[in-house]
């Protein structure tokens, strides 16, 4: 058998029918893609370096494919976005929310996502968040597909401990109308969460 090139590791972490429509984009937009170790703080980044280097970008190599792929093209979108505008733009400005609707529309195209998901996209693909947490049916569906069990804070009963999407762990406190004053476990800080957000349950 032979075996996989390392920088060509992350052509096996997609769905077979979107390989193609990735090499291309990689093809017209030259970029490093390199399968990272998991990060709490962060699914993916975009590098852009001066001179001959090539720009790069990695992705945490234990996420599902679905979550790869979405993070894939969401550092992609910055890859398009600074090779027109460099640092001229916010760096999820319109520039990169118009790239990433662009390419989402490719990949829903091929149907190389779950229908739920899919379906999920599309009704964010206008006005798409740097952050899925921003967009609760798009985050609930990848969490599920994660195999992890989300709840809305709000159903969490008092001195529950929760972790949010970036891996950050915090126990319930005081609920108020709308937020819920949560201590965070890594620096003992209280902080103001809005008590809809969808968090994972530690036991």
């Amino acid at each position: 058998m032979k075996a996989i090139n390392k920088l060509d590791f992350w052509k096996t972490l997609v769905h077979p029918h979107s390989l193609l429509a990735f090499e291309e984009i990689v093809e017209q937009h030259p970029v490093l893609i390199k399968v990272s170790a998991s990060r709490k703080s962060k699914y993916g980044d975009f590098r852009a370096f001066p001179g001959d280097r090539k720009d790069t970008i990695s992705v945490n190599g234990n996420l599902n494919e679905s979550s790869f792929m979405l993070t894939l093209i969401h550092e992609l979108a910055h890859k398009l976005t600074w090779d027109e505008f460099k640092r001229s733009v916010d760096p999820h400005g319109k520039e990169w929310k118009n790239n990433m609707q662009k390419l989402l529309e490719v990949f829903l195209e091929l149907e190389v996502f779950p229908g739920n998901l899919s379906a999920a996209i599309k009704r964010h693909i206008h006005d798409w968040k740097a952050v899925s947490i921003r967009m609760k049916e798009v985050y609930e569906v990848l969490m599920v597909l994660e195999g992890k069990e989300l709840v809305s804070l709000d159903e969490l009963a008092f001195n529950a401990i929760f972790q949010t999407e970036d891996g950050k762990r915090f126990v319930k406190g005081e609920v108020l109308r709308k937020y819920v004053i949560c201590t965070s476990l890594e620096n003992k800080r209280q902080y103001k969460v809005h008590k809809h957000l969808l968090v994972e349950v530690i036991n």
